[in-house]
């Protein structure tokens, strides 16, 4: 079911790329990826907020605990990433995709790689999409 009507979703998308001044060529290469995320925003799985352009992905199958309480419903992705927040979260990664994906995704949402890996595929590749921008 739609939440957010798709020129809508678009135009959130779009607002995200410009705040994070992602160039012309960058949207063309990665419009795949991006199709995935508006697709999010429209069914409302993805928020943005418009101050502070952080991205809240609603995970489809949230973490539990060991007596099965959910302990982790969304996550929260930052707009903006410095080098250094990066390398704390890559420091150990092997140069391979499955290494440096969930260490890119630790760092846009500011958790630990392990708590990254225990995310159901699904919500992962919806969060591989956003990583996208990262790179």
């Amino acid at each position: 079911m739609e939440k957010v009507a798709r020129p809508a979703a678009e135009l959130e998308f779009n607002s995200w790329l410009d705040f994070k001044r992602v160039k012309e060529s960058k949207r063309v290469e990665n419009q795949q990826f991006g199709e995935q995320i508006i697709n999010g925003i429209s069914d409302g799985t993805i928020t943005i907020d418009e101050t502070t352009q952080q991205m809240t992905v609603k995970l489809d199958f949230p973490l539990t605990d060991d007596q099965g309480n959910e302990t982790v419903t969304e996550l929260v992705v930052k707009p903006r990433l410095t080098v250094q927040e990066l390398n704390a979260k890559l420091n150990g990664a092997k140069g391979n995709a499955m290494d440096m994906q969930p260490a890119y995704i630790a760092a846009m949402t500011g958790k630990p790689i392990g708590l990254i890996k225990k995310l159901d595929t699904q919500d992962y590749s919806l969060l591989i999409n956003i990583v996208v921008y990262f790179l």
